[in-house]
């Protein structure tokens, strides 16, 4: 199925997503708590949508106070349509951030990865290709790979000059679909002979 996954960045160290909902009525959670605060007032989140409905689509999220916000939106398919969500993780601000390493259960998992680094920019390790990024102030990226055996991974960013940041992570699950079975050829029934 079809997936939404949702990157929001806070200039707040107080404000929370009250409400992200889109116009093609997918339903959203979050995937990973809000993160540590660094440089006194920034953080981020991720969010996602599963088994979306698909289409031209606008989303938008309600704050509970004012402040700055920056959204990128993913959307992904041949994901898990009812059980998405693997792992997660979120690191501490750090110079080079990363989310910390957790243990998958699935192979072949979506590995979603989000950065928010100080005035320059992280690139992503380990990896993960640049999905998308933003520039305002600050730098805003996400990343994504497809993982291998299930196992430790991690969302690891080096960023450029001393600049600190934090760093998420959201696994997401592949779907398994069923292989599909084969009916047996049914086999010939002798003709019967006439009785005399």
């Amino acid at each position: 199925g079809r997936l939404n996954a949702v990157a929001v960045f806070i200039e707040s160290a107080t404000a929370t997503i009250s409400s992200l909902a889109d116009s093609n009525g997918n339903t959203y959670l979050a995937a990973t708590p809000y993160s540590a605060v660094w440089n006194g007032n920034k953080r981020t989140r991720i969010y996602y949508a599963k088994d979306v409905n698909p289409g031209f689509n606008t989303i938008t999220a309600v704050l509970s106070n004012a402040s700055r916000v920056y959204m990128h939106t993913i959307e992904f398919s041949c994901l898990d349509p009812v059980n998405a969500l693997d792992a997660v993780a979120s690191g501490a601000a750090s110079d080079d951030p990363t989310s910390g390493i957790v243990a998958t259960t699935q192979d072949g998992d979506l590995i979603f990865g989000t950065s928010f680094c100080q005035s320059g920019y992280c690139t992503p390790t380990d990896g993960l290709a640049t999905v998308s990024t933003y520039v305002w102030n600050d730098w805003s990226a996400t990343a994504a790979k497809i993982a291998g055996a299930a196992g430790g991974y991690s969302s690891p960013w080096t960023s450029i000059g001393a600049n600190t940041g934090v760093a998420q992570m959201a696994a997401f699950r592949a779907s398994l679909a069923a292989a599909p079975t084969v009916t047996p050829t049914p086999t010939r029934t002798a003709t019967p002979t006439r009785t005399p």
